[in-house]
């Protein structure tokens, strides 16, 4: 009897311990709020994104994304036309969204840098 009295507690150290662990290693909701940044999908599940600095402007973001990722950003009358050779027309091949600081849920869409402002 001794034995499998030994074995139940030895089992229940070892699923406590891996509940513990398990718990330690997955990221906490708090530390998913604590970045912004920038989203750029193109869709088909291909996106990119990059932290910002909450001192830096919606374009300053974008500029440093698509530098990061090689790609070409293309303005025309201060808007942005194409991403990486992408047009942003009505039929747009891309869309950005920003990751607000704190907020939790989807980020805001956009059509521009300009319209969500970062925080500061």
């Amino acid at each position: 009897m001794q034995s499998g009295r030994l074995k139940v507690v030895i089992s229940l150290a070892i699923l406590v311990a891996g509940l513990a662990v398990t718990v330690a290693i997955v990221p906490s909701a708090s530390t998913a709020d604590s970045s912004s940044g920038l989203v750029v999908d193109f869709g088909g599940y291909e996106t990119s994104y990059i932290s910002t600095d909450p001192d830096s402007s919606p374009y300053d973001a974008l500029e440093l994304l698509c530098s990061a990722y090689g790609y070409d950003l293309v303005y025309e009358d201060g808007k942005v036309v194409s991403i990486d050779g992408r047009s942003g027309d009505s039929e747009r091949s891309w869309n950005l969204y920003g990751v607000i600081k704190g907020k939790t849920g989807r980020p805001r869409h956009t059509e521009s840098p300009d319209i969500f402002p970062l925080p500061r």
